[in-house]
């Protein structure tokens, strides 16, 4: 048994040792990367960015030049009387006012779109390098915080005498456990079915609430306890709510027919 302990030290030792080199590694290989690549990037993104701004304001120009001219009205020569040339003049005057104002044509919508990114620089190799071992230390460090967490392993009686192994955590509620056991037993998941604590040695039969915390209560039980967890339909889970007068019999009359009363006004 010694021998054992000593190796699992070991063994966490030499993860943890691991863990530090990465660490070390992470640390230097981003303060070796230097100040001037990132401003030659950054002059490279403002230079792409005005070629593209110099280019849209340009094809507007050539859009806004390239429109067709106001059609002119051309007056026949004739010589009649003097005020009819000079009634045609005036028409087509003001129609060439007109034209002139008339808002311009929209501009074109491809013209308006923003341009692509610019295409990721590719990473070097000591930057894969480094990346690399930056998302192993991550995956690592979530292992860790995952193997952390209080799991037991539960077993459910059902109503036709038949149990249910379930693997509950201490971040799981009762309505947790009650989702995973509606999808294990395909059942018509109505609002009475429950998980019920049975407790010989105290006398206690209860409900567990919805928002209670499974592991919490299932701590307390010894390794050798008679107690049992049940996945039963019952009407009075929250006959409590419907009828809250009935609260006080609890304090008087024993638990089963205090049910029996509650069962009653429901």
């Amino acid at each position: 048994m010694g021998e054992s302990n000593e190796d699992i030290d070991q063994m966490f030792s030499n993860l943890l040792g691991e863990m530090d080199l990465l660490t070390q590694d992470l640390n230097e290989s981003l303060n070796a990367l230097e100040d001037q690549d990132l401003d030659a990037l950054m002059a490279d993104l403002v230079a792409d960015i005005s070629e593209a701004e110099q280019r849209t304001v340009q094809a507007q120009k050539e859009a806004s030049l390239n429109r067709p001219p106001s059609a002119s009205l051309e007056v026949p020569g004739f010589s009649g009387a003097a005020s009819l040339g000079y009634g045609a003049n005036v028409a087509a005057t003001s129609i060439g006012q007109c034209e002139d104002d008339l808002p311009p044509p929209p501009a074109d919508p491809m013209l308006d779109l923003p341009l692509p990114p610019p295409p990721p620089e590719p990473l070097s190799q000591e930057e894969a390098e480094a990346q690399a071992k930056a998302d192993k230390i991550k995956l690592a460090l979530e292992k860790l915080k995952e193997a952390k967490v209080k799991k037991l392993v539960v077993k459910v009686h059902m109503d036709d005498n038949s149990t249910k192994s379930l693997m509950v955590d201490e971040r799981q509620l009762a309505r947790d456990v009650l989702d995973n056991l509606f999808e294990k037993t395909h059942c018509d998941c109505n609002v009475d079915w429950c998980l019920y604590e049975i407790y010989p040695e105290l006398q206690i039969e209860r409900f567990f609430e919805d928002h209670e915390n499974v592991i919490e209560v299932l701590s307390d039980w010894t390794r050798d306890t008679e107690n049992k967890v049940l996945f039963l339909e019952k009407e009075e889970k929250y006959a409590v709510f419907k009828n809250p007068q009935l609260t006080e019999y609890h304090k008087f009359i024993p638990f089963k027919e205090t049910q029996t009363q509650l069962l009653a006004h429901t």
